[in-house]
């Protein structure tokens, strides 16, 4: 078996698969109003030209591309070398010269025991992260400026059992990932341990839609290494039973929940 999802190494492991990371859930399509399209309209409302503005756990830039004219410095980091090195091939082919990208693990286990962003103190004016981890609350006090603003959009947790889930081919049992949702619990105790108040908060559950049993089998497949997931053409008559029998207006529906939420640096 692999890495466990969403931890450093499966994002490294997903680094050296891919060219980049996806900005939703692989192959389906999302509404204008999911939480991935407000999120990047919610950061732009914030972005002056005279900020100095971070992004943790950036991937493969694709935010910083939209972002960084907006700003006066744009920093990312993140611990997978291989999204860095394409973030930074990405910022010299648009040109953008106000733009810094660090290989870097703020996490505690990573920096002798305690969480480290990789700035010094009071240099930022605004932290985004989207879908990253939240562990950089810790130490987001000490490098944010009086005033400054925290943004994030997390992946919220677990997803309801479709009624199809029973029907998957094993490994794709989806039964196990289907626990209740803590995102906002943990987000909301990760600010109070680091002496941040909570801002606002909003959540997003809508329709994310597949057009076929090829995209379902990707979908499920999303961050697995090839050895632990059978080949499509080992499934596909179990999948194409569980799309055309369960597609609704064309498309088959698997969800998408998020949480977007603020904070204000008060000092």
């Amino acid at each position: 078996m692999g890495p466990r999802p969403h931890s450093v190494e499966w994002y490294r492991r997903l680094a050296r698969s891919q060219q980049g990371y996806p900005s939703t859930s692989q192959d389906v399509e999302v509404g204008a109003y999911g939480g991935e399209v407000f999120y990047l309209d919610f950061v732009k409302a914030h972005m002056r030209p005279d900020e100095d503005v971070m992004d943790v756990g950036c991937g493969h830039g694709e935010d910083a591309l939209r972002l960084a004219q907006l700003c006066r410095n744009f920093l990312g980091y993140d611990p997978a070398p291989s999204f860095i090195e394409l973030a930074r091939e990405n910022a010299r082919a648009a040109g953008l010269e106000n733009v810094t990208f660090l290989v870097h693990d703020s996490s505690a286990k990573a920096n002798q025991g305690r969480v480290r962003i990789p700035v010094g103190d009071e240099s930022l004016d605004l932290i985004i992260s989207r879908r990253g981890p939240v562990h950089w609350i810790a130490d987001a006090k000490r490098v944010v400026r009086s005033g400054g603003v925290l943004i994030q959009l997390c992946m919220s947790g677990r997803l309801p059992v479709p009624e199809w889930n029973v029907e998957l081919p094993e490994p794709f049992d989806r039964e196990n990932h289907h626990l209740p949702d803590m995102m906002l619990d943990t987000v909301k105790g990760a600010l109070a341990d680091a002496g941040i108040e909570l801002h606002s908060f909003w959540t997003f559950d809508v329709p994310a839609l597949l057009d076929g049993p090829g995209r379902l089998y990707k979908a499920l497949a999303f961050g697995r290494p090839p050895a632990d997931i059978p080949s499509y053409s080992e499934v596909e008559e179990a999948l194409k039973a569980i799309f055309f029998r369960h597609r609704k207006h064309g498309k088959l529906d698997i969800r998408q929940r998020r949480l977007l939420w603020k904070a204000v640096i008060d000092k």
